[in-house]
């Protein structure tokens, strides 16, 4: 259904995003490495999770959360040999690559070559919040040079640092070729016909002017969407409602807070995101702003501080103007002036 919380895996509980989907799917055999990149909860995972279990040839998913480092990669490789040749143990033994400085020993390039060269058609590495793994560009770099059968679908929510992870200017990653896949926020009319849908679907009728508030105070970002829909099946519009909202900000306060954590400069990247909270602004308007209670701020540190922060999918930048990637910051902010 639509409005199932969790991960989806079938294409019919999937909504919208069918130019992306169709984009990847024409592309798996040509590809070695495709990029989903978008806002947190725009349907990354989910778009992946469908193509993953359309697919008949080996594969393996890897939870950039749940993997620290890049060289837990192996065990999945060692996984996905399994699935190439049930008796095949081609990387048992090898968990002791080293990664920082990187090394690769001759016996594991040989090894991967074997894998490869049993791939009768295709196999393919899923990785999802990629950006979480350190020293996943080593690592992604060294199979995109020693492999020619398998293809890397790669997904985060940082799109900044997905950028810079695949292809940073002086990184292991640069200059090797991928496509980029893009997906960006529902438009008003797509988020009324999924939330209409998603209510249909259940056989819930839910008048009008609750999706339009629905719409007005959430936004166009599935994840939340979806939330509500989920909850409005149970209560009435405004408990749904301020469950979403009362939910959302503890989750993007823990997302703001672990940003801020390993800042230098903290109370100015928050002072942008509270300037923000009170609606879009062009950058003159924020530097003049920020330039208030802060003296010493100059134009280039303004310009690198909203760069970062685009980077990490917290602020967007649309026709000149800045603004904050998700109504719930603003909720967040506007909760916390009280």
């Amino acid at each position: 259904m639509l409005f199932d919380l969790g991960v989806k895996k079938r294409k019919e509980d999937f909504f919208n995003y069918e130019d992306q989907y169709i984009k990847i799917k024409n592309n798996l055999y040509k590809e070695k490495l495709i990029s989903i990149v978008g806002l947190r909860r725009i349907g990354k995972s989910s778009l992946m999770s469908v193509i993953f279990h359309e697919i008949k040839e080996p594969k393996v998913w890897i939870d950039g959360r749940r993997t620290q480092n890049a060289q837990e990669i192996l065990l999945y490789l060692e996984d996905l040999a399994s699935q190439v040749s049930v008796s095949y143990k081609a990387l048992s033994g090898l968990s002791s690559v080293e990664l920082g400085p990187i090394t690769f020993s001759f016996k594991f390039q040989k090894k991967l070559e074997e894998i490869d060269n049993m791939i009768q058609n295709r196999a393919f590495v899923f990785i999802d919040e990629v950006q979480q793994i350190n020293h996943i560009d080593k690592m992604l770099s060294y199979l995109y040079d020693h492999t020619q059968k398998i293809t890397f679908i790669v997904a985060g929510s940082e799109i900044g640092m997905v950028d810079t992870v695949l292809g940073g200017k002086g990184g292991p990653m640069a200059g090797r070729l991928y496509l980029k896949i893009d997906m960006t926020p529902l438009s008003d009319e797509s988020a009324r016909v999924f939330l209409n849908k998603g209510f249909a679907e259940a056989g819930k009728n839910v008048p009008s002017y609750e999706i339009t508030d629905a719409i007005t105070k959430l936004g166009k970002l599935p994840g939340w969407l979806t939330y509500y829909g989920n909850l409005r099946l149970r209560e009435n519009h405004s408990t749904s409602l301020q469950r979403v909202i009362d939910d959302g900000k503890v989750i993007v306060s823990e997302e703001i807070n672990h940003f801020l954590a390993s800042r230098r400069n903290r109370k100015r990247y928050l002072k942008i995101l509270k300037i923000l909270s009170s609606g879009q602004k062009r950058w003159q308007e924020i530097y003049n702003l920020l330039k208030l209670k802060d003296k010493k701020i100059s134009k280039s540190r303004v310009t690198e501080f909203l760069s970062i922060l685009i980077s990490f999918g917290f602020v967007s930048k649309d026709n000149g103007f800045y603004q904050l990637s998700d109504p719930m910051i603003n909720h967040y902010f506007s909760s916390a002036k009280k």
